[in-house]
């Protein structure tokens, strides 16, 4: 069921609890296992359509194909995932004497440790491309791609390589990379699209449409996606009421459904489905790369976590560009400040000097017009309001 946008309180939406939702986009499936025993203790109700009786109380273990060697691998990833606190790759088979007629056994998962469980998210495994697989992609991108930022000379030559890269890998309708100002403000500096669809190029947004909890996410959380708005979601069963637990915490999930508000903000854009990758630098969220489509769009499992590492390639080439460009400027800057004070002296005054290095003068400050006002001299350089306005 949608609900209509009256019935959510958008002056609140900073304090939703976006990480434990008790729920999942039901795309895929939830098992979680305690710690000691193994033992499945929480699972997404939709797994009643994978398996042909309830799995809680079985050893987890026990649920997955006897004739595979998986076993102590998964029992070393479980330990790393406790370790580390990361959420790791595996893939599973599950036992077909447990399966319902027609359901599938072989699955891309991952595994990660939410306080109390182990988690395993599985997603059927399918074919996406012919041409390229995920991995092979991205040793293709490692290889010719990524060399090429060094000659690049701007951010924005980058990132435009950037989304054109992602929406080759995704086939989504528009790729647009944000980059966020201090205040989390931020603006669209890059876009690859398809051609019938609006331009979000060079446009701004306020803080407020990605709000302080989601930000803390997708730090730890690399990938999102929604593959449709209208997919309904699949609770956790048993439930904190029936259970008395405590609510199970997704933040390192794929499957974690998305708050309602951000269902219905993609749908008032007319979209259907999308994709988002974080840029991280330094600890900090640089921006945003978001994928959009009108239609529903799921994106196998194994490209996203792909998407991933380019996200983390992407996110280091950027720092080091703005540091190479920061230099440079400094560089230039103080070149530009040094040559305008060697000219001022008595007969020619800063005013004149300013006034004569112009473009220096307005490059040294990052600006596109600037006015010094007195009562004994006005002046202004580049792009400025009238006078009398000011």
């Amino acid at each position: 069921m949608i609900q209509s946008p009256q019935n959510f309180n958008f002056e609140r939406c900073e304090d939703e609890p976006i990480h434990i939702p008790e729920s999942v986009q039901s795309y895929g499936f939830l098992i979680a296992f305690n710690y000691e025993d193994l033992k499945i203790s929480i699972v997404s109700e939709n797994c009643d359509v994978i398996f042909t009786h309830n799995i809680i109380g079985e050893d987890f273990l026990n649920i997955l194909s006897s004739d595979t060697n998986e076993r102590a691998f998964l029992e070393e990833t479980f330990d790393r995932v406790s370790k580390s606190k990361i959420r790791l790759p595996i893939k599973l088979h599950l036992k077909a004497s447990l399966l319902n007629e027609g359901a599938a056994i072989d699955y891309l998962a991952v595994v990660y440790d939410s306080g109390h469980h182990y988690v395993v998210e599985l997603e059927p495994a399918t074919e996406f491309r012919d041409t390229y697989s995920a991995e092979q992609f991205i040793k293709l991108y490692a290889m010719s791609i990524a060399p090429r930022f060094k000659e690049m000379t701007s951010l924005g030559e980058m990132a435009q390589e950037m989304v054109s890269t992602i929406r080759y890998l995704t086939n989504m309708d528009r790729v647009v990379l944000y980059k966020f100002n201090e205040d989390y403000s931020g603006k669209v500096i890059a876009e690859a699209k398809a051609e019938d669809m609006e331009s979000y190029q060079d446009l701004y947004f306020p803080a407020s449409d990605i709000p302080k909890q989601a930000r803390e996410l997708y730090k730890t959380n690399w990938v999102r996606l929604t593959p449709d708005t209208e997919l309904p979601p699949a609770r956790l069963v048993p439930s904190v009421e029936e259970s008395g637990r405590e609510r199970l915490d997704l933040t390192r999930s794929l499957l974690r459904t998305f708050s309602p508000i951000h269902l219905q903000y993609i749908r008032n854009q007319g979209l259907r489905a999308s994709f988002s990758i974080s840029l991280v630098t330094d600890g900090e969220l640089y921006g945003l790369i978001s994928c959009h489509h009108r239609e529903a769009c799921y994106i196998p499992q194994d490209v996203r976590l792909q998407c991933e590492n380019l996200s983390q390639l992407f996110s280091w080439h950027l720092l080091a560009k703005e540091e190479e460009i920061a230099k440079q400027k400094k560089f230039v800057t103080d070149e530009a400040v040094d040559a305008m004070l060697d000219k001022i002296g008595p007969a020619n005054p800063i005013s004149r000097v300013v006034k004569s290095g112009e473009r220096a003068f307005l490059d040294a400050l990052n600006s596109s017009g600037f006015v010094y006002y007195s009562q004994y001299e006005t002046i202004t350089l580049g792009s400025t309001l009238p006078i009398d306005l000011i």
